[in-house]
């Protein structure tokens, strides 16, 4: 059974009484951590901090108590892009004071390059998967897109900070007179972390200058899970209400823009237990952003996208924001070609080192899949879909090893939840995998359900 819930026509349709109980074991407690304050608390603040995207949610106590699913995000906006959550993405100045985060660090890092005064500055993005690769110490230092070292904690601590910053301003213009003490933050991680790992975010997160006693620590799957539980359904009610039965087990699948995280639990009386330990690898929308970037490299050539990235950044960001959209717009069962405008720099780039577009593509091997005209590339539709392939391919092989365990061979019910759940691609194959035996569940707003569980979660242990 397949229940492709992000096509309906409510958005509010989805499970909220799918699961009477809160989606937490008593390992998954332990990691979570709680507010020493319960009950003082008249908002809750969820902070997203993604691979690549990053974004903020809250509701008010009243709120949550008449409409749990009445919570509010921010709109962030970049040209003529619009989005409900930022680009991971942090810039400093020369003395590691900061200057700007998301959309607008893009954009002023892209002129501080065309304009050649970007050397003394720091740039990160992508930055959150390396306490996934790597072990994680208080000291740890990553390196920014010039290779200059800097500590990660401060980084991490900046971007958490700015975003709960801008959540206060937000709020401190529409509510007068409100104080931080009467907000309870949550910060999600991945299951899949280390218990260094989560307990590096509480650290930043403290020094960002959220109190330790209004700060919790959620699970992104399980946030994700809180969201569904709470969303109302009318039609489905019925059906959903006669799976939920004791003993019967659910997987989440947080798929985002770095990796997929995978968690079981098994429903038990009141509450849940963990079945199977949190797994996942890097299978999220990053690597199509990657697979777009090595095509591109074999027809112009990796000397000239190296040059358009470190000469001309604006175009190079600009070039895979439009391959953002394309990439969320791919059907299944789409027969005309991609098309994907190039940057005029880019052209000139391949005239200089190549010749021609057309000969770049030529001698490529791409002639048959790929054309250009117009300043644009032509990709046909079967090409386009191969890029995500691979990802794919690994996420549902990694899936399949997992349901042959014995102790998920009952498992009915699987949620896909995060931005690269929303693929259609995704959801393809999935159902085509799983969905004889086993019903898909994919709320509307996939991309939203961590931080928006995360802001019921912080509801919920504030009673």
């Amino acid at each position: 059974m397949f229940l492709p819930l992000s096509r309906t026509k409510n958005k509010l349709q989805v499970l909220a009484k799918l699961f009477g109980f809160v989606p937490a074991c008593r390992q998954s407690r332990q990691n979570l951590g709680s507010s020493t304050a319960h009950g003082r608390y008249i908002f809750s603040a969820a902070i997203d901090l993604g691979t690549t995207y990053s974004g903020y949610a809250y509701s008010s106590k009243d709120d949550y108590t008449k409409e749990p699913t009445k919570i509010h995000t921010n709109v962030w906006t970049a040209s003529k892009l619009m989005s409900l959550k930022a680009p991971t993405a942090v810039l400093l100045d020369s003395s590691q004071a900061f200057v700007a985060f998301g959309y607008e660090a893009e954009n002023m890092y892209s002129e501080l390059v065309s304009e050649g005064e970007h050397e003394d500055y720091y740039y990160f993005h992508n930055f959150k998967m390396l306490l996934h690769e790597r072990r994680i110490t208080r000291g740890l230092k990553i390196k920014d897109v010039l290779g200059k070292e800097l500590e990660a904690l401060k980084v991490f601590q900046c971007a958490i900070q700015f975003l709960k910053d801008h959540f206060f301003k937000s709020i401190s213009d529409k509510i007068r007179g409100i104080q931080e003490n009467q907000i309870g933050y949550v910060l999600t991680v991945p299951a899949i972390w280390e218990d260094s790992a989560k307990q590096f975010m509480r650290e930043a997160a403290t020094m960002a200058g959220i109190k330790s006693g209004q700060l919790s620590i959620a699970l992104e799957p399980e946030a994700a899970y809180f969201y569904c539980q709470n969303l109302k359904i009318d039609r489905l009610e019925k059906a959903f209400a006669q799976r939920v039965k004791a003993g019967m087990k659910y997987m989440v699948v947080d798929l985002g823009g770095g990796t997929a995280d995978i968690t079981v639990h098994q429903r038990y009386g009141s509450g849940v237990k963990e079945v199977v330990p949190a797994s996942g690898g890097p299978w999220g929308g990053k690597s199509i952003d990657e697979a777009f970037s090595t095509l591109l490299s074999r027809i112009v050539g990796p000397k000239v996208m190296e040059e358009l990235r470190k000469t001309e950044l604006e175009d190079f960001i600009d070039l895979f924001r439009e391959f953002e959209t394309k990439k969320r717009s791919i059907r299944v069962n789409q027969t005309n070609k991609v098309l994907v405008t190039l940057p005029v720099t880019l052209i000139d780039l391949v005239k200089s080192h190549r010749g021609t577009m057309e000969t770049a593509l030529k001698q490529s091997g791409y002639g048959d899949t790929v054309t250009y005209s117009k300043q644009r590339i032509h990709i046909m539709p079967d090409a386009f879909r191969d890029l995500f392939k691979p990802t794919i391919r690994a996420l549902v092989e990694h899936l399949e090893a997992m349901l042959c365990q014995i102790e998920l061979r009952d498992l009915k019910t699987i949620v896909m939840v995060g931005g690269f759940s929303e693929c259609e691609l995704v959801q393809d194959k999935v159902m085509e995998r799983f969905g004889r035996n086993i019903t898909i569940i994919i709320p509307e707003e996939a991309g939203l359900a961590v931080l928006k569980g995360a802001v019921l979660y912080g509801h919920s242990i504030n009673q």
